[in-house]
């Protein structure tokens, strides 16, 4: 088991997951905007699970 409670080996550890995320050619199969323009439309819909949690979340 890991020590986490070092914060050198968690930044350590961070750089390295984050050296390995750019190193690998990761691309999305589906637009970013397209994902943004369905969050809205589901969040627009009035039995939304996604609202129901920003609102619980997010108390305006």
């Amino acid at each position: 088991m890991m020590n986490t409670r070092d914060p050198g080996l968690s930044v350590t550890l961070s750089e390295k997951l984050f050296d390995r995320l750019n190193s690998e050619s990761v691309h999305l199969s589906v637009p970013l905007e397209w994902l943004v323009a369905s969050l809205l439309v589901e969040l627009a819909s009035e039995d939304s699970p996604s609202k129901t949690l920003l609102q619980t979340a997010l108390p305006v």
